[in-house]
């Protein structure tokens, strides 16, 4: 299977899969939108290796919208970050598996991270039925290599300040466990879930404000134990959807999300 290289890469954007280099030729053949050339696929990511650890742990949506294909991850095996086209260290290989409109598919990744702004980063995605790949229309890529501390780190700075057992209140390692984007603080637009992954924790539609929007998707999981797909709701991850998660909404309640700009 290979041995994983201790690090994180995150990345968020849009390829258009249709005139972007399709990994796998048959594909093309089958897709009905295939050289269209209108499509754009988004995708959000993060994925960290950490020495010892027994596998990369992080989150993946990919969705391609004209062919009707939606990718989420929901386990990752290996982690290779290694030399690309761009330089040391700047390609990242990973596998595992994932849900292909539902239904269980291999999944193999590969990014290039070539620099800011990022208009040079590649993205490319296989799974058993589909294929794409291509340089980003927009978005970016971030690769990098070795350990860190994330429970000290709080990359995006959607912690604000406020803290919990000596931790950033949502640290890097927290959003991994809530699968929200530990690259980005608030939502880039008002339009509630157009980007892939929620950026900040509090603001689960995605519309840059902590509201009753919000409070409403935790009072519908309230009371619940945490399972794989309520998870997100968890925020303090006590393993219950309970008091404690809904007050930490409210203290945030009324509030835009104002990004305080990335942290490290």
């Amino acid at each position: 299977m290979g041995v994983s290289t201790p690090g994180k890469v995150t990345g968020g954007g849009r390829i258009d899969p249709t005139t972007g280099a399709i990994l796998d030729p048959a594909i093309v053949l089958e897709k009905p939108n295939g050289g269209g050339g209108n499509s754009k696929a988004n995708f959000g990511f993060v994925i960290q290796f950490k020495s010892g650890a027994p596998a990369p742990m992080g989150n993946l949506v990919y969705d391609d919208k004209a062919d009707g294909v939606r990718v989420k991850a929901t386990s990752y095996m290996l982690l290779v970050i290694g030399p690309g086209t761009c330089g040391p260290d700047t390609h990242a290989l990973f596998t595992g598996t994932a849900e292909v409109n539902g239904a269980p598919e291999s999944l193999k990744v590969e990014v290039d991270d070539c620099g800011e702004p990022g208009t040079a980063d590649t993205f490319s995605i296989q799974t058993d039925t589909y294929g794409a790949s291509g340089v980003l229309i927009s978005g970016n890529i971030q690769i990098h290599k070795g350990d860190f501390s994330s429970a000290a780190a709080d990359t995006d700075g959607d912690s604000f300040g406020r803290s919990r057992d000596g931790s950033p209140l949502f640290g890097d390692d927290r959003e991994f466990e809530l699968g929200t984007n530990t690259g980005q603080a608030c939502a880039a637009t008002a339009r509630p879930n157009d980007e892939p992954t929620d950026p900040n924790p509090l603001d689960t539609n995605d519309d840059g404000f902590t509201d009753i929007s919000d409070v409403v998707s935790e009072v519908r999981a309230f009371g619940e134990s945490q399972t794989p797909s309520n998870k997100r709701y968890d925020l303090n991850l006590d393993g219950f959807i309970d008091i404690g998660d809904i007050s930490l909404m409210t203290e945030s309640f009324g509030e835009a999300c104002v990004s305080p700009g990335p942290l490290g």
